[in-house]
């Protein structure tokens, strides 16, 4: 017996929105995974997509390239 999905839930990133030069495969990765949610909606399916944005205190957002690639561009 197949049972229905009643929730569809996906964590990614901002940055398969904001993109980045220095992060490529990460950032195309996160907009699959939107993609995917989008592609579910789009068939009457459920699907949410949460895009993490940066933390100052841990994770990607303490290293200073993805800070000033990713949050800060046109800074130099």
């Amino acid at each position: 017996m197949r049972l229905p999905i009643e929730n569809f839930i996906v964590y990614s990133s901002i940055s398969g929105v904001l993109g980045s030069k220095t992060l490529s495969c990460y950032c195309a990765a996160n907009a699959c995974i939107d993609a995917l949610c989008l592609n579910r909606r789009s068939q009457n399916l459920p699907a949410t997509s949460i895009q993490w944005g940066a933390w100052s205190i841990v994770g990607m957002a303490v290293d200073e390239i993805f800070d000033r690639h990713i949050m800060h561009p046109n800074t130099p």
